[in-house]
């Protein structure tokens, strides 16, 4: 297509690609009613996922809590446990949330792995300092 200069039969596929000919479904309340206005859809919408989502209570349990009160006695992160994490990555090209293909980072690994172990341990170090202040220095 692009190969013919033929500019208008490109946007005109691209443009099939992009409409959507499906038209809007009717839903049935509880009591069987049939519901086709799109205000009455939403508000059977809204019904609905009100019922079956909860409300946040604004409660935050502790971490203390969630782990039992116990800490964690060791983290460890060294840079050859994160080389075999890298190796380990499916070499696409997509990209994630960081917009970092793993491929990249799989033939990187080597380059990687130390500034990753700073990068990963570095909260563990602020909340031990944090506990133990300047008793450490």
């Amino acid at each position: 297509m692009i190969r013919k200069n033929n500019l208008g039969s490109f946007y005109k596929f691209v443009n099939s690609k992009l409409e959507t000919n499906m038209t809007a479904m009717a839903l049935k309340t509880s009591t069987g009613v049939v519901v086709t206005d799109p205000g009455e859809k939403a508000e059977l919408f809204n019904n609905f996922f009100s019922d079956v989502f909860t409300s946040d209570n604004g409660i935050c349990p502790s971490v203390a809590e969630g782990i039992g009160g116990e800490g964690l006695s060791t983290v460890t992160f060294t840079p050859n446990i994160v080389r075999q994490v890298l190796k380990k990555l499916k070499p696409s090209m997509s990209t994630g949330w960081d917009g970092i293909p793993n491929r990249f980072l799989k033939q990187c690994d080597n380059n990687l792995a130390y500034p990753f172990v700073i990068f990963l341990a570095y909260p563990f170090w602020i909340d031990i300092y944090r506990r133990f202040g300047n008793t450490l220095l």
